[in-house]
């Protein structure tokens, strides 16, 4: 039967369930339409997520045809682009740099990947960047993954940096 989904035994017995297309703006993390993609934030009044209170609220977006400042040609292929979309700020990462943005598109700061993980990569080379805002906890994170090129055995790593504070600053 089209639209339908049969799941395996459940308890003895095989129970059918309607498939349904999700509602993408039912989606918490993102909202997307015109103007670019705006993070949800936290019910003004403080309510959380566990309160019958708490809502989300789209934040006013930058407008159509805005650009950011950018970041040059990292000289890696592919260039592996990542944006975060936070509050105030966003946190953009391409393989060999990342940089911090405000949401009028000036450039607030940026640094080589290798030297923003340069205190935990241990001379490993760092790539493959991502970047997420978390709304609930208002948090930037940064994930790369490191490797030796030379030596053995070789070596690889997982780097994750969280800021404490909800605006990103380059240290």
């Amino acid at each position: 039967m089209p639209g339908t989904v049969r799941h395996g035994p459940d308890g003895g017995r095989t129970r059918t369930v309607q498939a349904q297309t999700p509602d993408r703006d039912a989606i918490p993390h993102c909202r997307f339409g015109r103007g670019g993609i705006t993070p949800p934030r936290r019910d003004p009044s403080g309510a959380s997520q566990g309160d019958p209170a708490w809502a989300l609220h789209a934040l006013p977006s930058a407008g159509t045809g805005k650009a950011l400042g950018r970041i040059g040609d990292t000289g890696w292929f592919p260039a592996d682009c990542a944006l975060a979309v936070g509050e105030t700020d966003l946190v953009a990462a391409v393989n060999g740099e990342v940089a911090i943005f405000n949401r009028s598109g000036k450039r607030l700061g940026a640094e080589t990947l290798n030297a923003f993980f340069g205190s935990v990569r241990g001379g490993l080379a760092a790539f493959d960047p991502r970047a997420v805002f978390d709304p609930h906890s208002e948090r930037f994170f940064v994930i790369a993954v490191a490797r030796s090129d030379e030596g053995a055995p070789r070596q690889s790593m997982v780097l994750i940096a969280v800021r404490r504070p909800p605006q990103p600053v380059m240290v």
